[in-house]
């Protein structure tokens, strides 16, 4: 495939993309989602990018390595769990990736628990973690293909702590990342293990702190990082569990689809879930 033909594909794109975000019709939204999947796979398939995942992941980028719950693994289209551990292949701000393990919207399938092998995250300076989703920037505007993702994080797997998630749009999704404070799934996927290295020292560089909530759109890797200093962090969980995990990090991550707990769904977002690339932690230890 040329290159004229690639931008053609990634243009109509952006043009099916923003006109499924404002579709009333229910059933042209579905056609336009089928059509929306059907052109991403081509312009992923046509990409220069040919080596992401990597055969081998650097050992100086923490990647969460293992699945410990996947209940809608399957053999669907972006069912298989392990893309959200082999490696991180984001596209780019104006595009999603393809690499990537889609949650379910509500129900069991809505939740995804990761960890570190033989590791636990600690509790670095500034930002600890980045999870890296696959929201998109609309074309020539300020406004996001947000896919909203709530993030917990535990000791045990039993005893989760969470960063206050909540929507301040009202009743109605917007595309606007400030009305989504404390979640994941906000910020496009800058960092490609193939076509965009970024060395370890600089994944974490050039975090801006969300207005009001207490995430970061990372500037330099992209995707959505998280600090357990938060003043918002501590949700459903005890002060006790919470300064615990605080003093002496955490094994599991937890991601959910914001729709499986009670938010509004994603404007526009193909089959309203979020689509989950990887997690990466500054600072991990023997556990």
């Amino acid at each position: 495939m040329d290159s004229f033909q690639k931008i053609l594909i990634l243009l109509t794109l952006i043009v099916i993309s923003n006109c499924n975000a404002i579709s009333k019709d229910a059933k042209s939204k579905d056609n336009n989602d089928a059509l929306l999947l059907a052109l991403a796979s081509v312009a992923a398939n046509s990409s220069s990018s040919t080596n992401c995942p990597p055969s081998s992941l650097p050992s100086d980028v923490f990647i969460a390595d293992e699945v410990i719950s996947a209940p809608g693994a399957s053999s669907r289209e972006f069912g298989d769990p392990t893309k959200a551990i082999n490696g991180i292949c984001g596209n780019g701000e104006f595009a999603g990736g393809m690499d990537i393990y889609e949650l379910e919207a509500t129900g069991a399938g809505a939740s995804l628990v990761l960890a570190w092998k033989s590791k636990r995250v600690n509790n670095a300076t500034g930002v600890d973690f980045i999870v890296f989703e696959n929201a998109f920037r609309n074309q020539g505007a300020n406004t996001y293909f947000v896919e909203s993702v709530v993030v917990d994080v535990s000791e045990d797997n039993v005893n989760y702590c969470g960063f206050t998630p909540s929507f301040a749009g009202g009743g109605t999704a917007t595309q606007n990342r400030e009305d989504w404070r404390n979640f994941a799934g906000l910020t496009p996927v800058l960092y490609n293990m193939d076509s965009n290295p970024i060395s370890a020292s600089e994944l974490f560089s050039n975090p801006v702190k969300q207005t009001v909530g207490s995430s970061y759109y990372m500037g330099t890797a992209g995707g959505d990082g998280f600090d357990l200093d938060s003043t918002h962090f501590g949700s459903d969980c005890t002060t006790g569990q919470r300064d615990a995990i605080r003093t002496n990090g955490f094994v599991y991550i937890r991601l959910r689809s914001s729709q499986s707990q009670g938010f509004v769904a994603p404007l526009g977002v193909f089959r309203q879930s979020a689509d989950i690339d990887g997690v990466i932690a500054k600072s991990i230890s023997n556990r």
